[in-house]
């Protein structure tokens, strides 16, 4: 199966600031300045959805089509991608709550 995966020297942790800066910009260019809180839980709720959406292995390396053992693959801000030193630390929250629909 096809995949994606991100440019050289882009980590999930950069992909997830700048998804956060692009989806703000449209946002304050839209309806003007938003406070601090709202970034935050901007930035939460698209870190969700990339750690259920998303797998992470340090087998995949630049692969696109990388399919790792069950045991090599973890979602990625949990302990083991901290680990492997996929992300810079592990997000306990995300490893305990439930997966939205």
């Amino acid at each position: 199966m096809a995949g994606f995966r991100l440019r050289d020297g882009i980590g999930i942790e950069l992909f997830l600031r700048r998804l956060t800066e692009a989806a703000l910009g449209e946002i304050e260019r839209q309806y003007g300045p938003v406070a601090p809180e709202f970034k935050g839980r901007l930035e939460r709720a698209l870190k969700h959805v990339l750690h259920y959406e998303m797998e992470a292995s340090p087998l995949c390396g630049l692969s696109t089509t990388c399919n790792p053992a069950e045991g090599m693959r973890a979602r990625p801000w949990s302990r083991q991608a901290a680990a492997w030193g996929l992300v810079s630390q592990a997000d306990p929250e995300l490893e305990e709550a439930a997966p939205k629909g």
